[in-house]
């Protein structure tokens, strides 16, 4: 069995990823955390049609945005 690897930094002696995420949603790369969302949906064994129903608001909000 192949164990994950867990990618995280020791801040204040707790586990955090925030540093890894956070310049990622600050930058409002909106393309990149959805990519990097269904990819982790995917490994966590969603089946593409559970992963466009996740999206399903999110394409809503962006025809809403476009019209507007």
């Amino acid at each position: 069995m192949v164990k994950s690897r867990e990618f995280y930094i020791i801040k204040d002696g707790k586990p955090t990823d925030a540093p890894l995420h956070e310049p990622i949603l600050a930058a409002g790369d909106d393309a990149a955390v959805r990519s990097i969302g269904r990819a982790v949906a995917k490994r966590a064994g969603l089946t593409d049609d559970e992963i466009a129903r996740l999206y399903a608001a999110d394409r809503l909000d962006d025809d809403f945005k476009l019209r507007n």
